[in-house]
Formats: structure tokens, sequence, C-alpha cells
């Protein structure tokens, strides 16, 4: 494959108007920027807007506003009138379907891209190239066989070499692997995740599985309401929520609401209706008064049957423990706060005991109450 390609979006707005005359914003003034190379996730609920955003990347659909840029080139521009159709875009996408003709064999199937007067080849070097993308995911013994003799699986690596024979050097993924049972899915995303890697092509994927992202991706782009919540790492995503919103798509959370009563030396306390809670971690711009949510995950959190001596500390009623594998899994209660807690050693504690549940202040982020978006949701 050729040198990947950048994608620059700036003020992007896609708008839908449904039947009651309500206009609804998918796409809301996103700017984002993929780096060459680069694996990028855009996560989110179903109606967020991740898959119109995708579809308007890939020319499928026309934004209202903005711009996209792909390999350095302008694509889409409102204010100029640009929009170029998506199959001059040079890229390739996959589809939660896969979308094979079901009448061609696989050989044919992957070879389609390659039969367009664009890439001008001989039957041999069909052939050749077809050949060697389906070596690439691993079923060169497949070529004769046809869609409905395959598994999900393995439709599923026919659409992916069938964007690698084009070598394009961006691939769009819309929700690639959801209709694959969970074994197999965990093993193709290892598999994606090390050919990208292998290849270099730009891959933007569409998900909203909070696992599938973290596995994939180089960066993730949360997305709220046609707008980019957060956008950065992994660790960042999972360790540094920008906003509540973020804090709860991504993994199992704690909460509990009060008001900020000291900030001092980086520590901020909050008063809630089950005692203080003291934080070394609070969100920028968090002022004496504010109204706040304290958070922290659950392999975090500690239960003790003796009192510890930490800030953070509750006395709390194990409602259930269960041992899933790698670690164990409670429940507890105390008063009306529901907490979780995950702890990696074979605990003694039984559902029913009475324990103490704490949580260090490094571990406990501070971030304001509400969300602010005030738009939406759209499908997509």
């Amino acid at each position: 494959m050729g040198a990947a390609l950048a994608v620059d979006i700036a003020g992007l707005e896609k708008e839908y108007r449904r039947q009651d005359g309500t206009r609804v914003r998918a796409i809301d003034h996103v700017d984002l920027r993929v780096e060459r190379g680069e694996f990028v996730v855009l996560l989110g609920p179903s109606g967020c807007g991740k898959t119109t955003l995708l579809r308007t990347i890939a020319g499928l659909e026309q934004a209202d506003n903005g711009r996209i840029d792909i390999g350095g080139k302008t694509r889409f521009w409102s204010e100029r009138g640009v929009a170029q159709p998506p199959e001059k875009r040079g890229i390739s996408m996959i589809f939660q379907s896969y979308a094979l003709w079901p009448h061609m064999s696989v050989f044919k199937n992957v070879a389609y891209p390659l039969q367009s007067r664009r890439h001008k080849l001989t039957r041999q070097q069909i052939r050749d190239r077809v050949g060697a993308a389906l070596t690439q995911v691993g079923i060169p013994e497949l070529t004769g066989q046809y869609p409905s003799q395959l598994s999900g699986g393995q439709q599923q690596r026919v659409a992916l070499a069938r964007a690698l024979v084009s070598q394009d050097e961006l691939i769009l993924f819309d929700e690639p692997l959801s209709n694959v049972d969970a074994k197999v899915r965990e093993h193709l995303r290892v598999e994606l995740a090390a050919m990208q890697r292998a290849l270099g092509f730009t891959a933007i994927f569409v998900t909203h599985d909070q696992t599938e992202a973290m596995e994939l991706a180089s960066r993730i782009a949360v997305v709220d309401r046609g707008r980019i919540a957060q956008f950065g790492t992994p660790h960042e995503i999972y360790h540094q929520p920008a906003s509540r919103y973020v804090a709860r798509f991504i993994g199992a959370i704690n909460e509990i609401e009060g008001r900020v009563v000291s900030i001092e030396a980086g520590t901020v306390v909050v008063e809630t209706d089950h005692g203080r809670v003291v934080s070394t971690q609070p969100s920028s711009g968090i002022l004496v008064g504010d109204e706040v949510v304290a958070l922290w995950r659950p392999e975090r959190g500690h239960a003790d049957t003796v009192e510890p001596d930490r800030a953070n500390r509750w006395r709390a009623v194990v409602e259930t423990a269960m041992f899933v594998g790698s670690h164990t899994e409670f429940a507890l209660r105390s008063g009306d706060l529901a907490a979780r807690l995950w702890s990696p050693r074979m605990e003694s504690i039984a559902a029913g005991e009475q324990v103490w549940v704490s949580v260090d202040p490094h571990d406990v982020q501070v971030l304001p109450r509400e969300d602010s978006t005030g738009v939406q949701t759209a499908e997509g």
C-alpha cells in the first residue's frame, strides 16, 4: 500500500428534519484530525451521529456545512460548492452487513473494485492482486466459495480483502464485527489491529462497543449527540474522562453527587448526602460552590472487614458477590448509595456481610454534575 491518508474535518454540520418538522442535528460542528496511519474509533450509543459522520467522510451523505480534506485534498467544502463523489475519494468502506454479492464467488467479490475504470489492470494483474489480498487476510483457499457457504468471520475477512485489494490508504469501518459471535469477534479484533499496523493504512472505525474501541484504537472520539465529547487515547478516555457522559459510557463507574466546599493545594472536598468525599483529581475549572459528581472506577475501590485509614469510607452491606474468573464483582449498598467494586483477589467476603467500602483520594475524579451539550439525538 502507498502512504496512508490523513483526514481533516472542520466545522462539519448535518441536520435532518423529521416528519413532524423537528430539526435534528446529526453532526454538530465537528472538528477532527485523523493522522496518517492512525486507527481512530468513533464511539457512542445508537443515535449519537457516529455513522452519519462516517458516511459524510465517505461521501455517501453530504454535510450541510464544513470541510473535509482527505490526503491533503479537499473532498467537501460547503462554501466553495465542492462535493466529490465517493468513488473519487480514494477510500474503501466495510459495512455492517459486509455487502457481499451473493451470486459472486469470493474471488469475484474481491476483484469487483479492480474492474472499475480507474484501475485499468490486466486480468493477470487482477488475479495477482486478489490472491495477495486473500492471503493477507488468511483465506486464500476460499477463492471459489460463495458468501452463503462462509461463516460470519470468513465473510468479514472477504469484506476486508475487498477493501485492501484497491490499495486505498483510508478504510472506513461501519460496525463490521457486530454480526459475529463474541469469540470470533474477539479473534477478529486482534487480527484487524495487527493487520492495520502491519499494512499502515489509516482506519476510521464506528462502534458502540467500548471494549472493541479500547482494544483497536490508537485514539477514540467519543460522540455525544452529534458532537465530539472527547478525543484521546484509550488510557486518557478511561482514566481522565472529560465529562460525566464520557465517564459513564467508557466502563463501569461509581458516582456520588454533591457540592464543592473547599479547594486547597490541588485537593477538593465535596459535601454529599453520604458525608464528605476528598479528591486530588478535580476537573479544571471546578470552583467552590459548584454542583459536581465524584466518580471512581470499581477496580479502584476497596472492601475491608475492619475500618480502613482512608479519607473516603462508608459502611456498606454486600448485596452480591460474583466470581467471574479474572476478578470478583461486588454490588454494595450504603443507605441509598449503590456501589460496585471489583477485586482480583479470591475474596472470602460473602453476600449479606457488613464491610467498609473505601477509595483513595487520588482515584476519585470530580466533574461538573451536568453535561450541557443541549442538542437532540439523531439516528446514526
